[in-house]
């Protein structure tokens, strides 16, 4: 059985957005997720290559 995990939430500073960005890109240490299935990761909005939340919501 496949799970789906979406939080909605308005994010208020830029220091957020780039929290959001390192947790969801598992840049930072995420305690709860299985590394070994770090590959079946889907991104519903792919960012282009080089750029974070912050780069692309600033443009």
């Amino acid at each position: 059985m496949a799970y789906c995990f979406m939080h909605i939430q308005k994010v208020k500073s830029y220091d957020t957005l780039t929290s959001k960005f390192n947790h969801n890109y598992r840049i930072a240490d995420v305690k709860n997720a299985d590394k070994e299935k770090e590959s079946l990761n889907e991104a519903i909005i792919r960012l282009p290559n080089g750029k974070t939340y912050n780069d692309v919501c600033r443009e």
